[in-house]
């Protein structure tokens, strides 16, 4: 049995099917501008992904660092990524790996050159706070204002 057939058994018999394309994909019919646009989308999508791994796995590492799961009422950090995430753990470790080694190993300068790249908005939000634009689906907002949180 190959290497690629034991993967889609292991996949089958956790009840996913085995990720299948056509043997021959229809050339789809599209203009030059709609390619580029789908260029476009697929870096964007990099980036957001490569950003968004990056947070969770400082977001990963501050729940286990507090021991947040527990008051979440799981036993222990596996079984609440595992469970509720339906994440492996592997790569959780992984993803607070890369964050702790970028926030306390490197120099910033180091640091710089590996982490993903901030969205324009959210270094609006946390740099500006108030700034118009910061905020695009609440408006702009007033200076001693906040949330209230109950």
């Amino acid at each position: 049995m190959s290497d690629e057939d034991a993967r889609d058994l292991e996949i089958t018999e956790l009840g996913e099917a085995p990720p299948t394309l056509p043997e021959q994909v229809p050339l789809l019919q599209m203009s030059d501008e709609e390619k580029e646009g789908l260029r476009k989308k697929a870096k964007e999508l990099v980036e957001d992904q490569s950003r968004t791994n990056f947070d969770l796995g400082g977001t990963l590492y501050k729940i286990f660092g507090s021991r947040a799961y527990e008051k979440w009422g799981w036993e222990s950090f596996d079984e609440y990524v595992e469970q509720e995430l339906a994440f492996h753990l592997r790569k959780a470790r992984y993803l607070m790996s890369i964050w702790y080694v970028c926030e306390n190993k490197l120099s910033p300068e180091q640091a710089e050159r590996v982490r993903p790249p901030v969205p324009v908005d959210q270094e609006l939000q946390t740099n500006y706070p108030n700034a118009p634009d910061a905020h695009p689906q609440q408006g702009p907002r007033l200076q001693g204002t906040s949330p209230t949180f109950h």
